[in-house]
Protein backbone atom coordinates (compact mmCIF):
# COMPACT_ATOMS: atom_id res chain seq x y z
CA UNK A 1 0.00 0.00 0.00
CA UNK A 2 1.46 3.36 -1.00
CA UNK A 3 1.29 6.08 1.62
CA UNK A 4 0.89 9.72 0.66
CA UNK A 5 0.95 11.02 4.23
CA UNK A 6 3.62 13.64 4.90
CA UNK A 7 5.72 13.21 7.99
CA UNK A 8 5.78 16.41 10.03
CA UNK A 9 8.90 17.31 11.94
CA UNK A 10 9.31 20.06 14.53
CA UNK A 11 12.90 20.89 13.81
CA UNK A 12 15.10 22.04 11.00
CA UNK A 13 18.90 21.92 11.11
CA UNK A 14 21.03 24.96 10.29
CA UNK A 15 22.83 23.22 7.48
CA UNK A 16 26.03 25.21 7.56
CA UNK A 17 26.16 26.04 11.24
CA UNK A 18 25.31 22.69 12.76
CA UNK A 19 22.76 24.21 15.14
CA UNK A 20 19.15 23.22 15.63
CA UNK A 21 16.33 25.68 15.17
CA UNK A 22 12.92 24.71 16.50
CA UNK A 23 10.36 25.43 13.85
CA UNK A 24 7.45 23.62 12.28
CA UNK A 25 7.89 22.15 8.87
CA UNK A 26 6.93 19.33 6.60
CA UNK A 27 9.19 16.40 5.95
CA UNK A 28 8.10 15.75 2.40
CA UNK A 29 9.58 12.34 1.73
CA UNK A 30 8.73 9.24 -0.18
CA UNK A 31 9.16 8.02 -3.70
CA UNK A 32 6.32 7.87 -6.16
CA UNK A 33 7.53 4.56 -7.50
CA UNK A 34 8.23 2.84 -4.20
CA UNK A 35 5.82 0.79 -2.16
CA UNK A 36 5.69 -0.42 1.41
CA UNK A 37 3.09 -2.75 2.80
CA UNK A 38 1.26 -1.87 6.00
CA UNK A 39 2.94 -4.55 8.05
CA UNK A 40 4.18 -5.31 11.54
CA UNK A 41 2.50 -7.03 14.40
CA UNK A 42 0.10 -4.20 15.12
CA UNK A 43 1.16 -3.56 18.69
CA UNK A 44 2.56 -0.17 17.79
CA UNK A 45 5.92 -0.58 19.47
CA UNK A 46 7.72 -2.09 16.51
CA UNK A 47 9.39 -4.78 18.59
CA UNK A 48 7.11 -7.53 17.42
CA UNK A 49 6.31 -8.90 20.85
CA UNK A 50 2.74 -7.69 21.04
CA UNK A 51 3.21 -5.83 24.29
CA UNK A 52 3.13 -2.30 22.95
CA UNK A 53 5.88 -1.24 25.34
CA UNK A 54 8.39 0.18 22.90
CA UNK A 55 8.31 3.83 23.91
CA UNK A 56 10.53 5.23 21.18
CA UNK A 57 11.70 8.06 23.40
CA UNK A 58 15.35 7.44 22.68
CA UNK A 59 16.33 6.31 26.16
CA UNK A 60 16.67 2.67 25.21
CA UNK A 61 14.24 1.42 27.86
CA UNK A 62 11.64 0.20 25.44
CA UNK A 63 13.03 0.55 21.96
CA UNK A 64 14.07 -2.60 20.15
CA UNK A 65 13.52 -1.42 16.60
CA UNK A 66 15.42 -4.08 14.63
CA UNK A 67 13.88 -7.21 16.04
CA UNK A 68 12.61 -8.17 12.60
CA UNK A 69 9.28 -9.73 13.49
CA UNK A 70 7.51 -7.64 10.88
CA UNK A 71 7.91 -7.49 7.13
CA UNK A 72 9.53 -4.37 5.70
CA UNK A 73 9.50 -3.91 1.94
CA UNK A 74 11.43 -0.63 1.72
CA UNK A 75 14.55 0.59 3.49
CA UNK A 76 16.71 3.70 3.18
CA UNK A 77 20.37 3.20 4.15
CA UNK A 78 22.48 6.14 5.25
CA UNK A 79 26.19 5.36 5.55
CA UNK A 80 28.32 7.85 7.49
CA UNK A 81 31.95 6.90 6.93
CA UNK A 82 35.09 8.27 8.53
CA UNK A 83 37.33 9.74 5.83
CA UNK A 84 40.34 10.62 7.97
CA UNK A 85 43.90 9.47 7.38
CA UNK A 86 43.75 6.04 9.04
CA UNK A 87 40.64 4.79 7.23
CA UNK A 88 41.86 3.62 3.81
CA UNK A 89 41.90 -0.14 4.37
CA UNK A 90 38.83 0.06 6.62
CA UNK A 91 36.84 1.80 3.90
CA UNK A 92 37.84 -1.03 1.60
CA UNK A 93 36.56 -3.57 4.14
CA UNK A 94 33.22 -1.79 4.26
CA UNK A 95 33.01 -1.53 0.48
CA UNK A 96 33.75 -5.24 0.06
CA UNK A 97 31.17 -6.13 2.72
CA UNK A 98 28.28 -3.93 1.60
CA UNK A 99 26.94 -6.63 -0.71
CA UNK A 100 26.10 -8.64 2.42
CA UNK A 101 23.51 -5.96 3.05
CA UNK A 102 22.34 -5.18 -0.48
CA UNK A 103 22.13 -8.62 -2.10
CA UNK A 104 19.74 -10.03 0.54
CA UNK A 105 17.57 -6.94 0.08
CA UNK A 106 17.44 -7.63 -3.66
CA UNK A 107 16.67 -11.29 -3.08
CA UNK A 108 13.84 -10.36 -0.71
CA UNK A 109 12.38 -7.88 -3.19
CA UNK A 110 12.98 -4.97 -0.82
CA UNK A 111 13.10 -1.51 -2.38
CA UNK A 112 16.29 0.12 -1.16
CA UNK A 113 18.19 3.36 -1.35
CA UNK A 114 21.84 3.90 -0.41
CA UNK A 115 23.19 7.32 0.49
CA UNK A 116 26.75 7.99 1.63
CA UNK A 117 28.30 10.91 3.47
CA UNK A 118 31.42 11.39 5.59
CA UNK A 119 32.24 12.33 9.17
CA UNK A 120 33.82 15.61 8.03
CA UNK A 121 31.83 18.60 9.29
CA UNK A 122 34.88 20.84 9.53
CA UNK A 123 36.85 22.25 12.48
CA UNK A 124 39.04 25.24 13.20
CA UNK A 125 42.00 22.96 12.43
CA UNK A 126 40.31 21.77 9.24
CA UNK A 127 39.50 24.96 7.30
CA UNK A 128 37.47 24.92 4.13
CA UNK A 129 39.37 23.64 1.10
CA UNK A 130 42.09 22.07 3.26
CA UNK A 131 39.77 19.12 3.91
CA UNK A 132 36.65 17.95 2.19
CA UNK A 133 33.89 18.98 4.61
CA UNK A 134 30.80 17.28 3.21
CA UNK A 135 28.63 18.68 6.03
CA UNK A 136 26.21 15.78 5.64
CA UNK A 137 25.88 16.10 1.86
CA UNK A 138 25.27 12.80 0.10
CA UNK A 139 28.08 11.85 -2.27
CA UNK A 140 27.35 10.23 -5.62
CA UNK A 141 30.67 9.95 -7.41
CA UNK A 142 33.10 7.17 -8.00
CA UNK A 143 36.23 7.06 -5.89
CA UNK A 144 38.09 7.18 -9.21
CA UNK A 145 36.66 10.65 -9.76
CA UNK A 146 38.42 12.08 -6.69
CA UNK A 147 41.63 10.10 -6.28
CA UNK A 148 43.33 13.14 -4.77
CA UNK A 149 41.24 12.51 -1.66
CA UNK A 150 43.04 9.19 -1.19
CA UNK A 151 46.38 10.91 -0.64
CA UNK A 152 47.11 12.20 2.85
CA UNK A 153 49.89 14.04 4.67
CA UNK A 154 51.66 15.39 1.59
CA UNK A 155 51.77 12.00 -0.08
CA UNK A 156 53.07 10.05 2.90
CA UNK A 157 49.87 8.02 2.77
CA UNK A 158 48.53 7.06 -0.65
CA UNK A 159 45.70 4.52 -0.68
CA UNK A 160 44.34 5.38 -4.12
CA UNK A 161 45.04 1.85 -5.36
CA UNK A 162 44.33 -0.16 -2.20
CA UNK A 163 41.10 1.62 -1.29
CA UNK A 164 39.79 2.47 -4.75
CA UNK A 165 41.47 1.40 -7.99
CA UNK A 166 41.94 -2.22 -6.93
CA UNK A 167 38.28 -2.75 -6.03
CA UNK A 168 36.24 -0.35 -8.19
CA UNK A 169 35.58 -2.18 -11.50
CA UNK A 170 34.10 0.75 -13.42
CA UNK A 171 36.03 3.53 -15.16
CA UNK A 172 35.97 7.06 -13.80
CA UNK A 173 32.91 9.09 -14.70
CA UNK A 174 30.50 6.14 -14.79
CA UNK A 175 28.84 6.55 -11.40
CA UNK A 176 26.03 8.90 -12.37
CA UNK A 177 22.35 8.55 -11.58
CA UNK A 178 19.44 8.62 -14.00
CA UNK A 179 16.69 11.19 -13.43
CA UNK A 180 13.98 9.98 -11.06
CA UNK A 181 11.05 11.54 -9.24
CA UNK A 182 10.19 11.56 -5.55
CA UNK A 183 6.81 11.78 -3.85
CA UNK A 184 7.10 15.54 -3.58
CA UNK A 185 9.11 16.30 -6.69
CA UNK A 186 7.35 15.16 -9.86
CA UNK A 187 10.17 16.53 -12.01
CA UNK A 188 12.64 13.76 -12.78
CA UNK A 189 16.16 14.76 -11.72
CA UNK A 190 19.43 12.98 -10.97
CA UNK A 191 19.58 12.24 -7.23
CA UNK A 192 22.67 11.91 -5.00
CA UNK A 193 21.89 8.33 -4.00
CA UNK A 194 21.72 4.87 -5.54
CA UNK A 195 18.54 2.86 -5.45
CA UNK A 196 16.82 -0.26 -6.66
CA UNK A 197 13.06 0.17 -6.59
CA UNK A 198 10.65 -2.27 -8.18
CA UNK A 199 13.64 -4.19 -9.51
CA UNK A 200 14.95 -1.18 -11.44
CA UNK A 201 18.03 0.81 -10.48
CA UNK A 202 18.70 4.50 -11.10
CA UNK A 203 22.07 3.78 -12.70
CA UNK A 204 22.56 3.49 -16.47
CA UNK A 205 23.06 0.05 -18.02
CA UNK A 206 25.23 -1.91 -17.58
CA UNK A 207 26.19 -0.41 -14.19
CA UNK A 208 24.98 -2.64 -11.37
CA UNK A 209 24.27 -0.76 -8.12
CA UNK A 210 25.61 -3.48 -5.82
CA UNK A 211 28.87 -3.57 -7.76
CA UNK A 212 28.91 0.22 -8.04
CA UNK A 213 28.89 0.41 -4.24
CA UNK A 214 32.53 -0.72 -4.41
CA UNK A 215 33.23 2.61 -6.10
CA UNK A 216 30.88 4.74 -3.97
CA UNK A 217 31.73 3.62 -0.43
CA UNK A 218 35.44 4.61 -0.38
CA UNK A 219 35.49 8.35 0.35
CA UNK A 220 39.19 9.03 0.74
CA UNK A 221 41.49 9.79 3.66
CA UNK A 222 42.04 13.55 3.69
CA UNK A 223 38.96 14.43 5.72
CA UNK A 224 39.06 16.22 9.04
CA UNK A 225 40.67 14.26 11.88
CA UNK A 226 38.15 15.62 14.39
CA UNK A 227 35.37 13.33 13.22
CA UNK A 228 31.74 14.29 13.81
CA UNK A 229 29.70 11.23 12.76
CA UNK A 230 26.64 12.10 14.85
CA UNK A 231 26.45 15.67 13.57
CA UNK A 232 27.09 14.50 10.00
CA UNK A 233 24.19 12.08 10.36
CA UNK A 234 21.93 14.84 11.70
CA UNK A 235 22.90 17.20 8.90
CA UNK A 236 22.28 14.51 6.30
CA UNK A 237 18.82 13.80 7.75
CA UNK A 238 18.09 17.54 7.83
CA UNK A 239 19.09 17.94 4.19
CA UNK A 240 16.57 15.28 3.16
CA UNK A 241 13.85 17.49 4.69
CA UNK A 242 14.82 20.68 2.85
CA UNK A 243 13.06 21.01 -0.53
CA UNK A 244 15.91 23.09 -1.95
CA UNK A 245 18.58 20.49 -1.17
CA UNK A 246 19.63 17.77 -3.65
CA UNK A 247 19.10 15.22 -0.85
CA UNK A 248 15.39 16.14 -0.51
CA UNK A 249 13.21 13.05 -0.46
CA UNK A 250 15.97 10.52 0.22
CA UNK A 251 14.24 9.40 3.42
CA UNK A 252 10.85 8.01 2.43
CA UNK A 253 7.96 8.13 4.85
CA UNK A 254 6.99 4.54 4.02
CA UNK A 255 10.46 3.05 4.42
CA UNK A 256 12.51 1.97 7.40
CA UNK A 257 15.82 3.76 7.93
CA UNK A 258 19.15 2.11 8.70
CA UNK A 259 22.04 4.40 9.69
CA UNK A 260 25.47 2.77 9.46
CA UNK A 261 28.31 4.72 11.12
CA UNK A 262 31.87 3.55 10.51
CA UNK A 263 34.77 5.19 12.38
CA UNK A 264 37.87 4.27 14.34
CA UNK A 265 37.69 7.34 16.61
CA UNK A 266 35.45 8.99 19.19
CA UNK A 267 32.58 11.23 18.14
CA UNK A 268 33.57 14.90 18.21
CA UNK A 269 30.27 16.58 17.30
CA UNK A 270 31.15 19.99 18.70
CA UNK A 271 28.86 22.93 19.24
CA UNK A 272 30.14 25.70 16.92
CA UNK A 273 29.98 28.10 19.86
CA UNK A 274 32.57 25.96 21.66
CA UNK A 275 35.34 25.90 19.06
CA UNK A 276 37.63 27.46 21.68
CA UNK A 277 38.25 23.96 23.07
CA UNK A 278 40.41 23.33 20.00
CA UNK A 279 42.06 26.74 19.72
CA UNK A 280 45.60 27.55 20.84
CA UNK A 281 44.27 30.69 22.51
CA UNK A 282 41.67 28.69 24.48
CA UNK A 283 42.14 27.30 27.97
CA UNK A 284 43.07 23.84 26.61
CA UNK A 285 40.98 22.15 29.30
CA UNK A 286 40.57 19.00 27.21
CA UNK A 287 44.02 18.77 25.64
CA UNK A 288 46.18 15.79 26.50
CA UNK A 289 49.17 18.09 26.59
CA UNK A 290 48.24 21.69 27.47
CA UNK A 291 51.60 23.00 26.24
CA UNK A 292 51.48 21.24 22.87
CA UNK A 293 51.40 23.23 19.64
CA UNK A 294 48.09 21.70 18.58
CA UNK A 295 45.34 19.50 20.04
CA UNK A 296 44.93 15.81 19.36
CA UNK A 297 41.78 13.76 18.96
CA UNK A 298 41.93 13.19 22.72
CA UNK A 299 39.96 16.45 22.97
CA UNK A 300 36.97 14.56 21.59
CA UNK A 301 37.17 11.88 24.27
CA UNK A 302 37.94 14.23 27.14
CA UNK A 303 35.17 16.68 26.18
CA UNK A 304 32.41 14.10 25.99
CA UNK A 305 33.13 11.11 28.23
CA UNK A 306 33.54 10.24 31.90
CA UNK A 307 34.58 6.85 33.25
CA UNK A 308 33.86 5.04 36.49
CA UNK A 309 36.14 2.69 38.36
CA UNK A 310 39.89 2.89 38.70
CA UNK A 311 42.42 3.47 35.95
CA UNK A 312 43.76 1.72 33.98
CA UNK A 313 40.80 -0.68 33.68
CA UNK A 314 37.57 1.27 33.96
CA UNK A 315 34.27 -0.37 34.84
CA UNK A 316 32.35 1.74 32.33
CA UNK A 317 32.43 5.01 30.43
CA UNK A 318 29.41 7.18 29.64
CA UNK A 319 28.62 10.30 27.65
CA UNK A 320 29.00 13.40 29.81
CA UNK A 321 28.35 17.09 29.14
CA UNK A 322 31.16 19.53 29.99
CA UNK A 323 31.46 23.29 29.76
CA UNK A 324 34.38 25.26 28.32
CA UNK A 325 36.28 24.98 31.59
CA UNK A 326 36.02 21.19 31.65
CA UNK A 327 33.37 21.10 34.38
CA UNK A 328 30.22 18.95 34.18
CA UNK A 329 27.33 21.09 32.98
CA UNK A 330 23.81 21.08 31.57
CA UNK A 331 23.08 20.11 27.99
CA UNK A 332 22.59 23.68 26.81
CA UNK A 333 26.13 24.65 27.88
CA UNK A 334 27.88 21.49 26.67
CA UNK A 335 30.86 21.89 24.34
CA UNK A 336 29.86 18.79 22.41
CA UNK A 337 26.27 18.53 21.30
CA UNK A 338 24.45 16.34 23.86
CA UNK A 339 23.68 12.76 22.89
CA UNK A 340 19.98 13.52 23.44
CA UNK A 341 20.02 15.74 20.34
CA UNK A 342 20.60 12.69 18.18
CA UNK A 343 18.50 10.15 20.06
CA UNK A 344 15.58 12.58 20.04
CA UNK A 345 16.02 13.26 16.34
CA UNK A 346 15.94 9.60 15.37
CA UNK A 347 13.29 8.59 17.90
CA UNK A 348 10.96 11.32 16.69
CA UNK A 349 11.51 10.27 13.10
CA UNK A 350 10.75 6.67 14.06
CA UNK A 351 7.55 7.64 15.87
CA UNK A 352 6.34 9.55 12.84
CA UNK A 353 7.15 6.65 10.53
CA UNK A 354 5.25 4.29 12.84
CA UNK A 355 2.20 6.55 12.66
CA UNK A 356 2.11 5.48 9.01
CA UNK A 357 3.35 1.91 9.40
CA UNK A 358 3.51 0.44 12.94
CA UNK A 359 6.23 -1.94 11.79
CA UNK A 360 8.57 0.76 10.48
CA UNK A 361 11.94 1.14 12.18
CA UNK A 362 14.80 3.57 12.50
CA UNK A 363 17.91 1.58 13.38
CA UNK A 364 21.57 2.47 13.94
CA UNK A 365 24.60 0.25 13.53
CA UNK A 366 27.98 1.52 14.69
CA UNK A 367 31.11 -0.20 13.38
CA UNK A 368 33.87 1.10 15.63
CA UNK A 369 36.19 0.16 18.48
CA UNK A 370 34.23 -2.76 19.89
CA UNK A 371 36.46 -5.72 20.74
CA UNK A 372 36.56 -8.42 18.10
CA UNK A 373 35.16 -10.71 20.78
CA UNK A 374 32.16 -8.42 21.17
CA UNK A 375 33.33 -7.00 24.50
CA UNK A 376 33.69 -3.28 25.21
CA UNK A 377 36.81 -2.31 27.12
CA UNK A 378 37.91 1.06 28.43
CA UNK A 379 41.58 0.99 29.39
CA UNK A 380 44.18 3.70 29.85
CA UNK A 381 47.46 2.89 28.10
CA UNK A 382 49.54 5.87 29.18
CA UNK A 383 52.23 3.50 30.43
CA UNK A 384 52.21 0.87 27.68
CA UNK A 385 51.35 3.10 24.70
CA UNK A 386 51.65 6.78 25.62
CA UNK A 387 51.44 7.90 22.00
CA UNK A 388 47.99 6.34 21.54
CA UNK A 389 46.82 7.65 24.92
CA UNK A 390 47.97 11.16 24.03
CA UNK A 391 46.34 10.95 20.63
CA UNK A 392 42.93 9.63 21.67
CA UNK A 393 42.53 10.01 25.44
CA UNK A 394 42.00 6.28 26.05
CA UNK A 395 43.49 3.01 24.90
CA UNK A 396 42.18 1.11 21.87
CA UNK A 397 38.94 -0.78 22.31
CA UNK A 398 40.05 -3.24 19.64
CA UNK A 399 43.18 -4.26 17.80
CA UNK A 400 42.90 -6.36 14.67
CA UNK A 401 45.26 -8.59 12.78
CA UNK A 402 48.11 -7.03 10.83
CA UNK A 403 46.78 -5.44 7.64
CA UNK A 404 49.22 -5.59 4.75
CA UNK A 405 47.36 -2.84 2.88
CA UNK A 406 47.72 -0.43 5.79
CA UNK A 407 51.05 -1.88 6.93
CA UNK A 408 49.73 -1.94 10.48
CA UNK A 409 47.08 -3.57 12.63
CA UNK A 410 43.82 -1.60 12.73
CA UNK A 411 42.78 -0.16 16.07
CA UNK A 412 39.64 1.62 17.16
CA UNK A 413 38.67 3.92 20.00
CA UNK A 414 35.88 2.30 22.07
CA UNK A 415 32.49 3.93 21.36
CA UNK A 416 30.68 5.85 24.09
CA UNK A 417 28.56 8.63 22.60
CA UNK A 418 28.04 6.54 19.48
CA UNK A 419 27.17 3.52 21.58
CA UNK A 420 24.52 5.40 23.53
CA UNK A 421 22.80 6.72 20.40
CA UNK A 422 22.86 3.33 18.72
CA UNK A 423 21.63 1.48 21.82
CA UNK A 424 18.70 3.87 22.17
CA UNK A 425 17.43 2.88 18.73
CA UNK A 426 18.67 -0.64 18.11
CA UNK A 427 19.24 -4.05 19.58
CA UNK A 428 22.78 -5.42 19.07
CA UNK A 429 23.89 -2.10 17.53
CA UNK A 430 27.68 -2.47 17.66
CA UNK A 431 30.26 -4.24 15.51
CA UNK A 432 34.06 -4.23 15.58
CA UNK A 433 35.93 -2.14 13.03
CA UNK A 434 38.95 -4.38 13.69
CA UNK A 435 37.38 -7.48 12.18
CA UNK A 436 38.71 -8.59 8.76
CA UNK A 437 35.31 -7.89 7.20
CA UNK A 438 31.88 -6.62 8.19
CA UNK A 439 29.80 -9.23 6.33
CA UNK A 440 28.18 -10.79 9.40
CA UNK A 441 27.36 -7.45 11.03
CA UNK A 442 25.67 -6.03 7.94
CA UNK A 443 23.80 -9.25 7.19
CA UNK A 444 22.47 -9.43 10.74
CA UNK A 445 21.41 -5.79 10.63
CA UNK A 446 19.50 -6.49 7.43
CA UNK A 447 17.82 -9.56 8.89
CA UNK A 448 16.73 -7.79 12.06
CA UNK A 449 15.54 -4.69 10.27
CA UNK A 450 13.64 -6.31 7.44
CA UNK A 451 12.21 -9.33 9.22
CA UNK A 452 10.54 -12.20 7.44
CA UNK A 453 8.03 -11.72 4.65
CA UNK A 454 5.85 -14.76 4.06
Amino acid sequence: MQHSTKITMVFSACLLGGCVVKQPGNLDVGDEDSTSEDTGDGDGDGDGDGDGEGDGDGDGDGASPIDGDGCQTAVDILVVIDNSGSMGSLQRRLAESIDSLLIPLDEAGVNWRLGVTTTDVGNVWCPLRSTTPEMGRLQIRSCKDHLDDFVFNSGETDVSDAACNDICPYPAGKLVTLPTTTANDPVASPRPWMQRVGGASNLPDPIDPVTAALCLIPQGVNGCGFEQPLEAMALAVARTMQPDQPEAGFIRDDASLLVVIVTDEADCSANPSAQAIFEQEGNRAFWSDPIAAFPTSAVCWNAGVSCSGNSPNYDDCVATDYDLDGEPTTEEHAVLFPVSKYTNLLSELEQQKRAIDPGADVAVMVISGLGTDGVLQYVDVDQSDPVYQNSFGIGPGCTGEFDELANEAPRGVPPVRLREVAAALSSEPLASICRPNYDAALLQAQQRLIGTCD
